[in-house]
């Protein structure tokens, strides 16, 4: 495993934020997250400060993207069986 894609400690979530992504909704302010789910399908979180700004004044806007894999290690995520 990755520390990206590294399950959840007893403590909390530590996975850094990936580094470097760069697309159409991402810009530098942007965070990107790999939370890695047994009871549900593994989730790529998109944080994004600016959008938020932009539609509703303050706050942050997240998107939820369902993975299956690592987009850094390849690794399954999810229950493995």
């Amino acid at each position: 495993m990755c520390k990206f894609c590294e399950r959840k400690t007893p403590i909390g979530w530590h996975q850094p934020p990936l580094e470097n992504v760069n697309g159409n909704i991402t810009d530098d302010q942007s965070q990107v997250v790999i939370h890695d789910y047994q009871t549900t399908t593994p989730e790529l979180l998109v944080e994004m400060p600016t959008i938020a700004k932009m539609l509703w004044g303050d706050g942050v806007g997240m998107i939820y993207i369902p993975i299956h894999f690592c987009p850094i290690c390849g690794r399954k995520l999810g229950k493995h069986n």
